[in-house]
């Protein structure tokens, strides 16, 4: 009887070790995707700021391609 509990235990004991691993390189990942989410915030206020240039800029490069 006591084996039986001793293996339960054990196998227990894997299982929450197991998870907790799981947990980890979930946590891992997760700051991956809020770098991602930064850096496309930083790219939305970058062409929000320089919206003007870049309307400018794209407007000029059509009007350069339509002419050719």
């Amino acid at each position: 009887m006591t084996r039986k509990l001793n293996l339960l235990w054990i196998s227990a004991e894997n299982k929450i070790r197991s998870l907790v691993e799981d947990f980890k390189t979930e946590e891992a990942g997760a700051a991956e995707i809020v770098a991602i989410i930064l850096i496309i915030v930083a790219v939305i206020a970058a062409a929000a700021i320089f919206k003007d240039r870049i309307v400018e800029l794209v407007n000029n490069i059509f009007d350069k391609i339509s002419l050719d």
